[in-house]
């Protein structure tokens, strides 16, 4: 009877150790995986080649690394994405704006500019009128149409093209 009393109580501790075992592995199980589950860093496609910057990043602190200057020196130099201007001339910039990510996708109809909302960036209104000619759409264009305006949007720190628009014509 001793013996009996013996092996059953220690098969019962047996249960109670393997029940504690079992519920610290888990627990343990439970919390590497809250521990090492990080969300994936966002990524941003650079852009294209741009306006070049003339102040460092680290000493505009959050403003543009460019001018406004610079931005007219830009078009003065190269067309606008679209196409050339019709005349043979270079575009017009109507307005510069350094604003947020967020403000210039509100300018461009809510279209997304690919960067983060708080995101320094440089908006510009560009008069033509542009020959459409680097202008992809569903439905094939005549070679003749032309856009009055289109705006163009620059990160505010590489001065790279983060994307560009114009209103098609009917």
């Amino acid at each position: 009877m001793m013996r009996t009393r013996w092996i059953v109580t220690m098969l019962i501790a047996a249960i109670i150790v393997t029940g504690i075992i079992i519920a610290s592995n888990v627990q343990a199980s439970v919390t590497s995986r809250t521990q090492t589950a990080k969300p994936s860093p966002i990524y941003y496609p650079p852009g294209g080649a741009g306006i070049t910057p003339r102040m460092q990043a680290a000493t505009t602190n959050s403003g543009p690394t460019f001018t406004e200057n610079d931005v007219r020196a830009y078009f003065s130099t190269y067309d606008f994405p679209a196409g050339p201007v019709a005349q043979g001339g270079h575009p017009q910039v109507l307005e510069v704006k350094f604003i947020t990510a967020k403000e210039a996708s509100n300018l461009m109809n809510g279209e997304a500019v690919g960067r983060p909302d708080n995101s320094i960036v440089c908006y510009v209104k560009l008069k033509g009128p542009f020959l459409l000619k680097h202008v992809h759409t569903l439905l094939p264009l005549k070679s003749d149409k032309t856009s009055e305006a289109g705006d163009i949007v620059f990160d505010g720190k590489t001065g790279n093209v983060l994307i560009w628009g114009v209103s098609l014509p009917k």
